[in-house]
């Protein structure tokens, strides 16, 4: 039976169980907790280029990023017209997290694998 994981969101300004939720499902066995610390997008070299980041502290590691990268201008231009603090924010920052941290599980069980011995 999967441990209950602790999800310390500071990725968003209102709290959602349901986003918390999610984020525990996506979570391997061993993390009992997951600090998201900042999330969204920053320019990458090279023309077009971005990334999409993630910075977490699972259980009581150094904090870490996760990154994605992307050629991808609609979302760039998307993510630098969405106003900080607003919902639409949020959920940009929520869909980002689930997609970095399901795209990152092999890193996390590494990590926690490295962590037992």
């Amino acid at each position: 039976m999967k441990t209950l994981t602790t999800v310390l969101n500071n990725i968003t300004n209102k709290s959602s169980k349901n986003f918390e939720k999610k984020v525990a499902k996506l979570l391997p066995e061993g993390v009992t907790e997951i600090n998201l610390s900042s999330c969204g997008m920053k320019r990458a070299s090279g023309y077009g280029s971005y990334h999409f980041f993630l910075d977490v502290r699972i259980n009581d590691s150094e904090y870490f990023t996760f990154t994605k990268h992307t050629n991808s201008s609609p979302a760039w231009d998307s993510w630098t017209d969405i106003e900080a603090g607003t919902m639409k924010h949020d959920n940009f920052n929520k869909a980002t997290a689930l997609m970095l941290l399901e795209e990152n599980q092999d890193l996390i069980i590494e990590y926690l694998n490295q962590d037992n011995e």
